[in-house]
Parts: C-alpha cells; structure tokens; sequence
C-alpha cells in the first residue's frame, strides 16, 4: 500500500454563510491583510490566523513554514504552569488546509518548538508535521559551582490538543517530532487518515489521548529500557498509541519497554503486529483496555509477546495464545499478503475473513476506504477483504438468427474457463440481469452460445461472466 497516496485527499470544505476564505504563502511578494487570494497571501500560516475568525478557511500553498513561533502554557494553575512555544497556534474554530497536501506543505519545529497547537475544534489538513518539540531539559547551575538538570514535560510534539480540548488533523504525515511526556506526534487530538511515523515520547510515541480513524502508525518509539516489570504500569509505554482510542488503523513495527504497539485504550478493527517491547509486545494493558475485531499478532517481547496484563479485554480478534475469556477469538495465522513487505491486507483463505462482531463497528468503511461489510459479517482487522474484480469479458457479436426467434452471442474466452451467460429486457429491473445457461466451457480464441428463448419481441442485453 502506498501510504501518502492513501493521505493526499484535500477536499475544499463548504464554508458557512458570511466566512471568508484566507490565503498563506510563505513566498508571498505582497502580503496585505485579509489576505484574500494568493496575490496579497500572508507568508506566516499564524498571520493567517490571528487575521481569521470562526468558520473561516485558511488555505496554504506549498512550502516549508519555520518562521516564528507563539507561546502558550499548559497546566491548570497559572502558578505551575509551564510555557510551551508551538510553531502556529489555531485556537479558532476555523480550518487550515493546504492546497497540495502533505507531500508539498510542512510545518517544522526545527527541533525547538512544537509544530501547532490545535484548540477550540479548530481543524487542520493536509500537511507534514516535522521536527516538532515538546518540553525540554534546564540546566540549573548550584552552588559551588555544580549543574543538576530538570525536565520540563511537554505533550505532542506534532500537536497538541491543549488545555481546551484538541481539534480535528486530517490528511496529514506526523514524522520526526518528540515529547518529553505524552505523545511524541500528537497528543489529544482526533487524527482521521494520518500517517505517523519515527516519532517519539516517553508515553504514545506515536500518540497519546488522541483519537485515531483510519491511520497508520509506524516505526514510532518510546525508551525501550527500564527498571519495573509489568506491575508498574506507567513508565516508557505505547510505542504507537498510548491510551484513547483507534479505530481501522494498521499499528505496526513500534516499540517501547512496555506495550510496544498500544498501551490501554479502546481498540477497533486494528491490525496490531510486528511491535516489540520489553513486556507486552503488541499491547499492554496499564488501565481498562478494549480490543474487537483485530488482528494483534507477530509482536514480540522479553514477557508477553501479543498482550499482557490484568486489565485487558479481546473479544472477536485473532491473537495468540487464546484469551482467557472473550468471545470469538482464535489463534489461526491471520495470513496476510506479504507480512514482510508490510502489506497487511488478507489472504483470500485468511480465518479473519467474515470473522467479526457488526456491532462494534463505527465506521461504513475500512483503512482503504472500501465498505467495511463486503459478505454480511464484518472482517478482523484494518482491512476488509475484497473479492478480486472479475475479468472484463469482450462479447464480440450478437447475431439475431431472422424468423427463428434465436441469437447467437460470441465472446472472447480461453479454453480452461466455463462462463455463464445473462441476459436482461430491462436494465431498470432489480437485478437486471438473469442466468440463461451457466457452466459454458469456454474454447480457445473466442465461445459462441445460442440463444433459443428469444422470443419475445423486445430489446435483449446480454452479459458473459466467467465462473
């Protein structure tokens, strides 16, 4: 699966009544508040904002955006609080989109500043979040003359949804961003169709709090070390995701000292593999943790390769070993496409075909964006299987036989085939089309079939179908 192709959907949103649209480009030549076409764009996404109010657009245009940055605090005692500097802060209800997605439009940290602050329902789309950072370490100087250092935390390098509750990150590629607490990528945030990846925490290398909608999260990490076992349920956790929840999402190749894939939160149609920890290689379980309808297998660890701990429930998923309770699970390889190659979708015989509870699912479709029920019961984990397109089949003629009521239809065809030929008077009809004769063995070049119940007096279509 290419996963930036499956990112770069930028849709042009429906503006309410009496908003404005604003544009940024960072080589504006003129840029002149309200900065209403590209010609006059502000060069700083932030100038855009402080400009907008809610309800408004804001759209982007290529470029990589490391100019400025806006402080803001976190914590709930302005005494306590710790000042935390972010690229671009949107705490509006408006939405920041780019124009060419995430492959042309980046918002770097540059390693000292996290790359947005997203509040108050504010939404942001199709962009590359990089080199974002979250907290940092001080240096005190002591007297005589010693240093001690202090580590101020920080959540979602990439984002963070902040003390008023996080916005909405769609379409974009979170990559290469740190946190010195929660959430190396994002933190308390919904993310819908994002890739995270090389991100890192020391809880959610990928994310943390965050709600998770069809995305990938790969190759993201915590500390892999550590002093406690499993009993102590905190420290260097979630290598992908740590707490909140995921829904259609592949979290694969992660890695921490405790849950390398997941730690805690709710789980749904998930396909959580090749993660690897110290304890608890595909999940592990610090608080109440709900896993349905997913694949959590070929993970890795020093105790508890897939999942572990006391506070884990797994119904209707394929894992190993069983559960100790919890319907509809089994053990059987879940048999993907190419497992090394990261591909993950199922085999035509996969045991997790047809396998899951309805119920549980929120979403009409899969990571793919195909129906998320193709045959009457919904598929374990992030991908629903598709039945392969049958071949297009040429009909070659229809030869209507004069005065005998008959009609010859030709069609191209190979000789180890049978088809089965349809037909229909009315295209309106549902189905439209009927058999007529099935098992046809097919020849070599080209089959004919006649028609001999032709004989009503009215338009015939006719459809060849290989069996």
């Amino acid at each position: 699966m290419n996963l930036l192709a499956s990112l770069i959907i930028i849709v042009v949103l429906a503006l309410p009544a009496g908003a404005a649209t604003l544009y940024v480009d960072v080589n504006s030549p003129n840029p002149t508040p309200p900065y209403a076409d590209l010609t006059t764009a502000a060069v700083g996404i932030q100038d855009a904002v402080d400009a907008a109010a809610n309800g408004d657009l804001i759209l982007v245009n290529d470029g990589y955006y490391q100019e400025g940055f806006r402080a803001t605090k976190t914590g709930i005692s302005p005494v306590n609080a710790a000042v935390q500097t972010n690229r671009v802060v949107i705490a509006k209800g408006l939405t920041v989109q780019s124009l060419n997605g995430p492959t042309a439009t980046y918002i770097s940290g540059s390693g000292l500043y996290r790359c947005v602050c997203l509040t108050n329902g504010a939404t942001l789309s199709g962009f590359t979040l990089t080199g974002g950072a979250a907290g940092y370490v001080e240096t005190i100087t002591l007297p005589p003359g010693h240093t001690t250092t202090k580590t101020i935390a920080g959540d979602g390098g990439g984002v963070s949804g902040g003390t008023f509750g996080g916005g909405t990150v769609s379409n974009c590629v979170l990559t290469a961003n740190t946190a010195t607490d929660e959430g190396g990528g994002a933190y308390d945030v919904t993310l819908v169709n994002c890739l995270l990846t090389g991100n890192f925490a020391t809880l959610g290398g990928g994310a943390a709090e965050c709600t998770l909608i069809s995305c990938n999260v790969t190759a993201n990490t915590t500390p892999t070390t550590g002093v406690n076992g499993p009993a102590d349920p905190e420290p260097n956790s979630g290598g992908g995701v740590y707490a909140g929840s995921a829904i259609n999402c592949v979290i694969a190749q992660n890695s921490a000292w405790q849950g390398g894939g997941c730690a805690g939160g709710r789980l749904v149609n998930c396909t959580i593999v090749n993660n690897s920890a110290g304890f608890c290689g595909g999940i592990s379980s610090p608080a109440s943790t709900s896993v349905i309808n997913c694949i959590v297998y070929d993970n890795t660890a020093g105790t508890n390769d897939n999942f572990g701990g006391a506070n884990i429930s797994l119904e209707y998923s394929c894992t190993f070993p069983m559960p100790a309770s919890g319907a509809g699970c089994f053990t059987n390889n879940p048999l993907f496409v190419d497992f090394w190659g990261g591909d993950y979708h199922l085999q035509a015989t996969s045991p997790c075909i047809n396998a899951g509870l309805n119920g549980a699912i929120t979403n009409r479709t899969d990571l793919d964006g195909n129906p998320r029920i193709s045959d009457g019961t919904v598929d374990i984990g992030a991908y629903e299987y598709q039945e392969p397109a049958a071949p297009a089949l040429l009909i070659t003629s229809i030869i209507p036989l004069t005065g005998l009521n008959q009609v010859i239809i030709t069609w191209q065809s190979v000789n180890n085939q049978n088809y089965s030929l349809r037909r229909s008077c009315d295209l309106t009809a549902q189905p439209p089309f009927a058999t007529i004769q099935s098992s046809i063995p097919g020849q070599a070049g080209t089959t004919s079939f006649t028609d001999t119940t032709a004989t009503n007096n009215v338009p015939y279509f006719y459809r060849v179908v290989g069996q």
